[in-house]
C-alpha cells in the first residue's frame, strides 16, 4: 500500500472528492499530514474527517489558505480554534481519554442527550439554553439553514454539542466552561467498568453564558453548514 493510501485509512477518508483533494493538493495533503505523525499534539476527528477536507476546499475556493486551519504552526493558523471548537480537531489529550473505553452509540448519545434535558435538575439551564437557542435561531441565517432547515434536527446538534462541553473533562473544554461562566458540579457514580462522572448541578452566570453559548453555538453551525 502506497504511504498515501495508507495516511487516507488512517485519516478515514471515505468519499472520493476528499480523496481526490488530498491526492491533488499538495498543501491540503501536508496539512493532513501533520496530523497523523507520531507524537502530534492535535488529531483529526476520524468520524468528521471528509467533512474538514471539504472545509479546506472550499476555504481554498474563496480565497483563503490551508494554513489558516493549522494548530501546529505559532501563532495558530487563524482559522484553527475554530475548527477545534467545532470538533473538526481534537487535541491529543482529548484523543486519549476517549479512547480509554469504547463510546456510546449514535442511539446512546441521542438517549443521554435527551436524558440530561429532561432532569428537573437541570431545568434552569435546560430553559436557559432554549431561550438562547430561540433568540439565535429567529436571527442567524446560518443556523436556520443547517440540517436543510430541520430545526428540530438542529435543536438537537446543538445541545448536544452544549452537554458536549458540560462533560468534558479535557482542558480545553473547562476553559470553554469558565469562559461561558459555568460551573458544572459531578459525582462518581456505578463500579468498576461502569464507574462514571455524571453531572449533579450547572451554575451560570446568565450574562456571560449568553454571550459564550452564541458565540460557540454559531462556530458550530458554520462548521457544520454542509451537514445533512
Amino acid at each position: 500500500m502506497r504511504q498515501s493510501e495508507k495516511t487516507m485509512e488512517a485519516l478515514n477518508l471515505r468519499l472520493q472528492p476528499s480523496k481526490d483533494a488530498f491526492v491533488a493538493q499538495t498543501d491540503v495533503r501536508e496539512l493532513l499530514e501533520k496530523f497523523t505523525k507520531n507524537g502530534a499534539l492535535y488529531k483529526i476527528n476520524t468520524g468528521r474527517s471528509d467533512q474538514f477536507v471539504q472545509l479546506l476546499v472550499r476555504h481554498k475556493e474563496s480565497g483563503g489558505s490551508v494554513s489558516d486551519y493549522d494548530p501546529f504552526t505559532e501563532p495558530r493558523g487563524k482559522s484553527a480554534q475554530g475548527a477545534i471548537n467545532a470538533g473538526y480537531i481534537i487535541s491529543a489529550e482529548d484523543m486519549e481519554s476517549t479512547e480509554t473505553k469504547a463510546g456510546p452509540t449514535k442511539s446512546e448519545q441521542s438517549k443521554a442527550v435527551q436524558e440530561f434535558y429532561e432532569d428537573t435538575r437541570f431545568t434552569e439551564w435546560t430553559e436557559f439554553l432554549d431561550v438562547t437557542f430561540d433568540r439565535l435561531y429567529g436571527d442567524q441565517e446560518a443556523l436556520q439553514k443547517l440540517y436543510g432547515g430541520d430545526r428540530v434536527r438542529t435543536e438537537a446538534a446543538v445541545k448536544g454539542e452544549v452537554l458536549r462541553v458540560l462533560e468534558g473533562t479535557s482542558k480545553r473544554s473547562a476553559k470553554l466552561r469558565r469562559g461561558w461562566g459555568v460551573k458544572v458540579t459531578k459525582a462518581n457514580v456505578g463500579e468498576g467498568e461502569e464507574a462514571r462522572q455524571e453531572i449533579t448541578e450547572v451554575e451560570f452566570d446568565p450574562g456571560r453564558a449568553r454571550k459564550g453559548l452564541s458565540s460557540h453555538i454559531m462556530t458550530f453551525a458554520r462548521a457544520n453548514r454542509n451537514a445533512e
